[in-house]
Order: C-alpha cells, then sequence, then structure tokens
C-alpha cells in the first residue's frame, strides 16, 4: 500500500524527525510503515478505534506497533502542533540499516528461504514470507510488499477483473457467432462454420450467465 511507501521512505531519510498517523480505514494499510518510522526513531500515532469509522488501519497497528499516542481524531491536530514545537530532544537512536528495496532471487533466497506459493499482484513474481516488527509480511524481490489482508484483499480483487474479462469474452464470442451466422445466411457463398453456430453462441452465453450470477451473488 502506498502509505507504508511514504513512511519508510520519510523515515529513512528523516529518522527521529518522522511522526507518522494511522487513521481511520479498512485492512492493515500502514502497519508495517508505521513500525518503520518506530524503527528509526520517530513517533506514532494512531486514531483511538473506538474513535473511527473503519477501526482496521488503527487495530491492526496498535497490534504490531509500539505506538506512542492512541488518541481520538480531534486530539490528534493538537497533538501534532505540541510535538512539532517541543523543545525536548528526542535521544538519539543507533543508526538503522536501510535494505535495498530490490533483491535478485538469489539474495531473496538466501534471507528469507525458498519463496512460497504466492504470486506478486504487481509483477506475478514469487513472494516470500518475512516479518517486519511483530507484523508478518510477503514481498517479492522487486520490493513490492503485502501484509496478509492486503494480499488476500488484491488477490480477490484479480480474481474479480479476470472473471469479469472471461464473461466479456464468452458475450463476445456469442456475438461474434451470431454474426456469422447471419453472414451465412444472407451470402450463401461465404464460408462454412459449421452447422452449430447458434448452439455455440447459446452454450457461450450459458458460461457468462453461470460467471455472472457467482459474481452478482458476491457483491
Amino acid at each position: 500500500p502506498a502509505v507504508d511507501a511514504l513512511f519508510r521512505s520519510a523515515a529513512e531519510a528523516y529518522g527521529p524527525r518522522v511522526t507518522g498517523v494511522v487513521l481511520t480505514g479498512h485492512l492493515d494499510d500502514g502497519t508495517a510503515g508505521l513500525n518503520s518510522v518506530k524503527t528509526h526513531g520517530g513517533v506514532a500515532i494512531v486514531q483511538d478505534p473506538k474513535d473511527s469509522l473503519a477501526p482496521g488501519m488503527p487495530e491492526s497497528a496498535l497490534r504490531n506497533v509500539q505506538v506512542d499516542h492512541c488518541v481520538p481524531l480531534d486530539e490528534i491536530g493538537p497533538l501534532l502542533m505540541r510535538l512539532a514545537t517541543a523543545k525536548t530532544i528526542r535521544p538519539r537512536k543507533r543508526a538503522v540499516k536501510v535494505e535495498k528495496r530490490s533483491l535478485s532471487p538469489r539474495d531473496m533466497e538466501k534471507k528469507f528461504g525458498r519463496p512460497t506459493a504466492f504470486v506478486c499482484p504487481e509483477c506475478n513474481g514469487p513472494l516470500w514470507e518475512t516479518k517486519t516488527g511483530q507484523a508478518l509480511q510477503f514481498r517479492c524481490h522487486v520490493g513490492h510488499a503485502y501484509s496478509p489482508e492486503s494480499l488476500m484483499a488484491d488477490h480477490a480483487d484479480g480474481l474479480e477483473r479476470a472473471l469479469w474479462s472471461a464473461v466479456r469474452t464468452f458475450d463476445e464470442q456469442a456475438a461474434l457467432l451470431r454474426r456469422l451466422k447471419e453472414r451465412r445466411f444472407n451470402s450463401p457463398a461465404s464460408p462454412a462454420y459449421g452447422p452449430d453456430l447458434e448452439t455455440r453462441a447459446v452454450k457461450f452465453e450459458s458460461d457468462a450467465d453461470a460467471i455472472r450470477k457467482l459474481l452478482q451473488a458476491k457483491r
């Protein structure tokens, strides 16, 4: 997720000067990035899940990151102002080694062992199982990283797109067969495409309807 990449980039560039805030939202976006903020000496703030319309993201951050502040939404602004103007000096933390975003498959196997059976939704490369703090992650050698929840969500989206593509293809096949049937009827000299054009078209439509009903039932 983009917020994780944002938190990681900010943490690597500015270290203890970064304050990361995770607000209301579904799934667990922000957890891995907020952990990176803490690892580099920054401050982690999370909206109180009881104050959130969608508590998934705050709850995930609280489970997996040593959060500094968990407050309602209307207290986050004043808290940020206090942190930004505070005169106290935060203790320096030892330097954190920053890993390369992209590693070769051989380097990934040396570091994380054999890849899992899962495929990266973005690049279709293999995924390795890793851990960021207490949070489980999956990462490909290009650098795309997913939590279990975000990986399942992306796979579900990809599956739905593939099924709708199948529906469209079946419908187009049926329409094409009927066009060929019409052309053969109007022009006896047209090439022969077999006697069962209508039967094949009906079969394609039936397959499309079956997948369409499955997709609509999941909504």
